[in-house]
Parts: C-alpha cells; structure tokens; sequence
C-alpha cells in the first residue's frame, strides 16, 4: 500500500497526507502500543524502511492497519513482487474506497494530487456550504446481524489441517487472522485473503504446526469492514 506523500524534500507535499499520517498515529495511540508485525517476502524494500503487515487489537477483534487505512481512503493499493500476499485484497479495497468517494478519494479526487492552499478548496464549495474537517468513518465496523456469520470452524489435532467456512454476500473481498493459543498470529499458508463466491460462502484450510502449544486459539475473518470472531481448539 501506498499513503500521500508529506516528508520528501524532493517531491511535493499531496493531498490528504496530513489527514493519513494523523489517522496511523490515532490508531496505533488507540492500540496501546501493542502491535504484531508480519513479514511477506522481503525484510526491506530499496530504501531501506522495514516491510511488514501491522496487526493491532480493538476491542476483543484483531485488524490489519495496512489493510484498515486502504479502506477508508486514507491510502491506496501499490504492489511490490515479491511481496503480493494481499494484493487482492487490497486492489478491492482500494476500488471501494474510490467508489464510495471515502477519505482521500473525496477530498482530492485521486492519488497523488499535489496538497492545494485552504482557499483553493474553500472556493469550491457551494455557497451554503460550511467548510470543515475531514471526519473518517470508524476504523472498525459492528456486523450487521446475519450479514457475515461463521458456518464451520474446525479445530484440529496438531499436524492436521484446520479449516474455517463463513457464510457472506457474494463477491466480497474477505481476509482471515489465525491467532495460535499462544496469541501468536500465524503465517501458515493457506491463509490468504479470497473473496466470497457465487453461492455465498468462502473457505480456508491451513496445516497446525507440530510444534504449536494446545489450547484454545481464535479466527477472525473481516469482509468489507464486518469482523467475526470464533474460538478454535488445538490438541
């Protein structure tokens, strides 16, 4: 992903940069501190700055930051091979947010717009308009009842494939967190973002590691902003 340029000396300060950078630090305030960083592919890209996915909790429920910020306008989808597990998801996202006109996509128009004086764009609002600050929507939202519910969710002895079905709208972009009993998130493969089929149901499968601790874990599977949560058993 990609948010508005606002610290390089060689380029121009865009649009909505300001507003992205104060929504990052916001969340990560909200969250304590207490984040879990997953590696893709890479460990850095050609600058040098760490790669990594940037999970955090709300609540009882655990979101993707990157994921989060394409969501609400606040960045956009920008893909760098080898690093492409969540490519899908985040070029859904990206469209959704551009076609609800979310965050940066009503403010600016589009990525990368240079950042214009206040007047500029005070003078393009209607005459009865009242200018003011951008308020985003939540970074997460309820479930609407019955909208997105579990179907199965199949502990497994360890060295056996765990499984996950739920039922949601089709066509939907979902993704899926496995948090092992020792509250470690899981990189098993098998655990990539899909998006939701023609009969209204997706499904992951994913192989529990020999060497994970029995207990009790959890799934969270996120589709178009609804998270739902499920304990699953390890023996």
């Amino acid at each position: 992903m990609d948010t508005p340029e606002t610290v390089d000396p060689n380029r121009p300060k865009m649009c909505f940069g300001a507003e992205s950078t104060a929504k990052t630090k916001e969340i990560l305030e909200q969250s304590h501190g207490e984040v879990f960083l997953v590696k893709d592919v890479s460990e850095t890209d050609h600058y040098g700055r760490l790669l990594r996915y940037v999970y955090f909790k709300s609540g009882d429920s655990t979101f993707m930051l990157n994921e989060e910020l394409v969501r609400w306008g606040f960045a956009q989808v920008s893909t760098y091979p080898p690093d492409v597990r969540f490519q899908e998801l985040f070029t859904n996202l990206t469209r959704e947010a551009r076609e609800a006109k979310r965050g940066l996509w009503a403010a600016c128009g589009s990525f990368g717009a240079p950042l214009e004086p206040p007047t500029a764009t005070t003078a393009l609002l209607p005459p009865t308009a009242k200018p003011g600050p951008t308020v985003a929507p939540p970074v997460a939202q309820k479930p609407s009842s019955g909208t997105v519910k579990f179907i199965a969710v199949n502990g497994v002895p360890r060295g056996y494939r765990a499984s996950a079905t739920v039922q949601a709208p089709p066509g939907v972009a979902c993704s899926i967190t496995y948090i092992v009993p020792s509250g470690r998130i899981s990189t098993a493969q098998g655990l990539d973002p899909k998006t939701v089929g023609s009969g209204g149901t997706v499904s992951w499968n994913w192989l529990i590691s020999g060497n994970t601790g029995r207990g009790t874990g959890t799934v969270s599977v996120t589709c178009s902003g609804i998270t739902i949560s499920s304990p699953i058993t390890i023996s």
